[in-house]
């Protein structure tokens, strides 16, 4: 534990290091070690002057002037990215200044400020987001919430800001239990902002966020949510995921209870998907018509499954509508229903399931324009509850490989569960390795760490694709990668790894080199992971 003179000296180069300009490489270090030092302050005992230094600094370097790392915009979502130094400062700023008395007010002022500039949206960005940290360590930030939500006027004017101010409420909402009038006005604010930003995913995302949780801790929040039933899946302003996601609220929040009046609302919008599918009118469904009955079908999907008496009579509508060729009208429509149906059961000839292994490959292969990627990775997902098909596979490859807005981390990870293919094995090795986003890297090589005993060919495309890899991987991947190494290595497939790079190197002198390290690798002895961190340290260091 530090003396109280070292904690003194922490907080006086912490408050230096807050007033460090991060647009640099340098401020970028310098924010680095002040997280470093937040730590070791956040488990420290600080009297109330140190506390007082730190937030006088921190609001006036770090709020006010948004003097952060551009990674502050992660902090929308909280699975962005498993490291990041931003949300770190936040988080421990408000761990450690949470009983202060004046953290509050500090940033109720924050919040109040006027949106006159560039530079002061991005300092609300700021101040929304320690607010936001705030209200999930201290039961007083919640009086923060009527601030924000005065302000959601002003706040339009920035998509980020107004998910920002979701976010707020979302971590509001699971801080405390709402009132039915609270509840009342926290679904009617959040179906507004939804409304005025509907093209914005991170907006809709955080807002179905706010819908469930209001749905699931409130007393009678069916009735809540009932009120606004039969406008948001007839209004085509709203986007589709709306419907089924606030479809998915009135079920959460009616399952327990409620199960009756659930099947009635539902009955309506069963029966009339059953008279369209028995008689599609391709005619019909296009247009204003295809979008209605999208609506109807993505609200009905939402409220499934509710029970083989209710299900089904539409399952075996299904099964005889999209055995065969479908019209692509007719599966967009009728894949919300299938995979909400698919999820909740078990495998059989006649099962859902079954329809959906039929089906998966021409869902995934669709148009992206649909929006029905998400729906498709719940039928693969269920499906993989199952045993594992080469249909699932092919599916999820397409889905990883299509140039949309899907969830691609999940696609990915539900491509690691799936069954090994040649086509999902080459998805993995050329594009999931060296994806953009680095929990893609490290997924898709924890798939491959997992290959159920692979060929010799399997292994000796992996052992080169990973020594590929890894000369320009950071160390996180790097990791990853001794994984896949140890899993896969055999002399074989060093060796032919070693052809294939060899074959690629001109320079004679670094080509014996590399040859030497290929053949100590299959030489040695021990552990492999050890081996490979000493084989890839001289790559390196060869500059390949």
């Amino acid at each position: 534990m530090p003396s109280a003179e070292q904690l003194s000296g922490l907080t006086c180069y912490a408050c230096r290091l807050m007033a460090v300009d991060t647009s640099d490489e340098a401020g970028l270090e310098a924010f680095d070690a002040l997280v470093g030092i937040l730590r070791v302050l956040a488990r420290s005992p600080l009297t109330g002057d140190v506390v007082s230094a730190l937030l006088e600094s921190f609001f006036a370097h770090i709020i006010m002037k948004s003097n952060v790392p551009d990674a502050c915009d992660e902090t929308l979502d909280d699975s962005a990215c498993e490291v990041d130094t931003c949300s770190d400062a936040l988080q421990l700023m408000a761990q450690i200044s949470r009983d202060h008395p004046q953290v509050i007010p500090a940033t109720r002022s924050c919040l109040e400020s006027p949106l006159d500039s560039e530079s002061a949206l991005d300092a609300m960005h700021t101040a929304i987001s320690f607010a936001t940290e705030l209200v999930q360590v201290s039961q007083a930030a919640l009086s923060l919430a009527a601030v924000i939500g005065s302000q959601m006027n002003r706040l339009h004017v920035s998509q980020l800001l107004m998910a920002d101010a979701l976010r707020f409420f979302h971590k509001g909402c699971q801080a405390t239990k709402l009132s039915p009038n609270d509840a009342a006005s926290m679904v009617d604010m959040t179906l507004t902002v939804i409304g005025m930003m509907r093209s914005d995913p991170d907006v809709l995302r955080i807002g179905l966020a706010v819908l469930s949780e209001v749905a699931t801790r409130c007393d009678d929040s069916f009735t809540l949510f009932s009120r606004h039933w039969d406008r948001i899946w007839s209004d085509s302003n709203l986007p589709l995921r709306l419907v089924i996601g606030f479809s998915r609220c009135i079920r959460a929040a009616g399952s327990a209870s409620n199960h009756v009046e659930l099947v009635r609302l539902a009955m309506p919008l069963r029966d009339d998907a059953l008279r369209q599918l028995q008689a599609w009118d391709p005619q019909y469904v296009s247009g204003k018509g295809r979008l209605l009955t999208e609506r109807r079908f993505s609200a009905l999907a939402g409220l499934m499954p509710l029970g083989p008496s209710f299900d089904d009579p539409l399952l075996q509508e299904l099964q005889a509508k999209l055995s065969g060729a479908s019209p692509e009208t007719m599966l967009a429509c009728a894949t919300p229903v299938l995979a909400a149906m698919a999820k909740q059961c078990d495998a059989g000839p006649s099962s859902p399931k079954a329809l959906a292994e039929k089906v998966c490959v021409a869902v995934a292969s669709l148009p992206a324009s649909l929006d029905l990627q998400d729906y498709a990775l719940d039928l693969c997902e269920a499906l993989l509850t199952a045993t594992p098909t080469p249909a699932v596979s092919h599916a999820l490859a397409a889905l990883a490989a299509a140039p949309c807005e899907s969830d691609t981390r999940r696609c990915y990870e539900l491509l690691g569960r799936s069954l090994v293919t040649e086509e999902t094995l080459q998805h993995l090795l050329q594009f999931g390795l060296v994806h953009e986003d680095a929990f893609i890297q490290r997924i898709s090589a924890e798939a491959l760490a997992r290959l159920p005993s692979p060929s010799e060919a399997v292994r000796a495309k992996v052992i080169g694709r990973v020594v590929e890899v890894a000369l320009g991987a950071d160390w996180l991947l790097l990791e990853k990668l001794a994984d896949v190494f140890t899993a896969c290595q055999t002399t074989f497939a060093t060796s032919h790894a070693a052809k294939d790079m060899l074959t690629r190197i001109e320079d004679p002198t670094k080509k014996v080199l590399v040859a030497k390290s290929f053949e100590a690798l299959c030489a040695e002895k021990g552990e492999k992971n050890v081996q490979f961190h000493a084989f890839m340290a001289e790559m390196r260091a060869l500059s390949l």
